[in-house]
């Protein structure tokens, strides 16, 4: 991969994501600047612009994966800053190939597999790619001198802790892989000046990022040796992206993830709701029918002498009636009518029993006069 790509400045194995289909090998390779620019004649605030803009330091890394060891290497595409906004909120299962497309709620801005794998990347990136604390220094933007971007380097004076342990907790790592940038937030007032001169926006930013101590519980390390200890490596585990490592040992340190490429929230995956969902369209297209069946007739001897079929149920809904598609929400339904009628043949016998007992009663009186 290096000697067909000589643009890129260094190359290192990211790891493999599992597919339901197919596995997919990942590796990284840094480039000096993103291969696809932002598009020119828009506002500095246009969000078409602003979506390369934003995932600048994202695009300076070019992922290539294949299916199996020895497999023709395929680009992915760039990602874009919507992207890696939404991919959080995303959580499904790979197929393993790149054209398939993506079906999830919320809805993912991408056409395939190849650009939601981009984004699955650069998330799990931002979370569990890391190196040992002062290893790395920031680079502040500087046009004159060449840098038109933050960026980070490698610090010459760099010398690992006489403590291997200290690596074996996150506050020994520190994370310098791009981050996932923050909304902009322009206000009403970002606008042209009488001149026509929009104001200026600052770099995106890339600084190097210390574990917080809330972050201690996501990783368990440990030695990877029972015995001789001292020469073994160590490494911490991932348990937000399990699969994915950090190993240590002198002066070199690597990272992998091996995964399914979802975060783990100890929790059942409840997709969010929408209006759609909570109370889908109704259709009156086909009538409401309930099966009843026909009255048998017997004799004393139980044999069947008529089947009467069941009388015809009244037409809904009744005239007056709303139907499903005028006002969907204050519609009762034929069961409730249905009920209805019950309630009123009930208070119908009851009230015949009760004139029937009044009238008995009355005679009775009379008869008791009478004698």
């Amino acid at each position: 991969l290096a000697a067909d790509h000589p643009e890129l400045k260094s190359v290192r194995f990211f790891g493999k994501i599992f597919g339901r289909n197919n596995d997919y090998y990942i590796c990284e390779g840094e480039q000096t600047a993103p291969d696809e620019l932002p598009p020119k004649g828009l506002p500095p605030n246009d969000y078409r612009r602003r979506n390369l803009e934003k995932s600048i330091h994202h695009n300076k890394l070019k992922y290539y994966v294949c299916h199996y060891p020895g497999a023709p290497w395929v680009a992915l595409p760039n990602v874009t800053y919507d992207q890696l906004e939404s991919v959080e909120s995303c959580k499904k299962l790979l197929t393993g190939d790149l054209k398939a497309p993506v079906s999830s709620y919320p809805p993912f801005p991408g056409n395939s597999e190849a650009e939601y794998l981009r984004a699955r990347i650069a998330l799990i990136g931002s979370h569990t790619v890391m190196s040992p604390a002062g290893y790395f220094k920031e680079v502040p933007a500087d046009p004159d001198a060449g840098h038109p971007d933050n960026s980070i380097q490698p610090d010459g004076g760099w010398a690992p802790d006489g403590d291997k342990m200290t690596y074996s907790k996150p506050a020994g790592w520190v994370k310098h892989y791009p981050p996932i940038p923050e909304p902009d937030g322009f206000g009403d007032d970002f606008a042209p000046d009488e001149d026509g001169v929009w104001p200026a926006i600052d770099p995106e930013p890339y600084n190097i990022r210390p574990n917080e101590e809330a972050e201690a519980e996501q990783w368990m390390g440990k030695t990877t040796a029972v015995q001789y200890k001292a020469m073994a490596p160590v490494a911490m585990h991932s348990i937000t992206f399990p699969g994915a490592v950090l190993a240590f040992k002198g002066k070199q340190f690597c990272c992998i993830y091996v995964g399914f490429g979802n975060r783990e929230t100890n929790m059942t995956y409840t997709p969010q709701l929408n209006t759609a969902m909570i109370m889908p369209p109704v259709s009156t297209d086909e009538p409401y029918k309930v099966h009843v069946p026909p009255t048998v007739v017997k004799d004393e001897e139980g044999n069947i002498t008529e089947t009467l079929p069941p009388e015809p149920s009244p037409p809904y809904p009744e005239e007056g009636w709303k139907h499903y598609n005028d006002e969907q929400m204050d519609l009762r339904d034929k069961m409730y009518l249905e009920w209805v009628e019950l309630q009123k043949a009930e208070e119908a016998r009851k009230k015949a029993e009760e004139e029937a007992a009044a009238a008995a009663a009355a005679e009775g009186g009379e008869g008791a006069e009478g004698a």
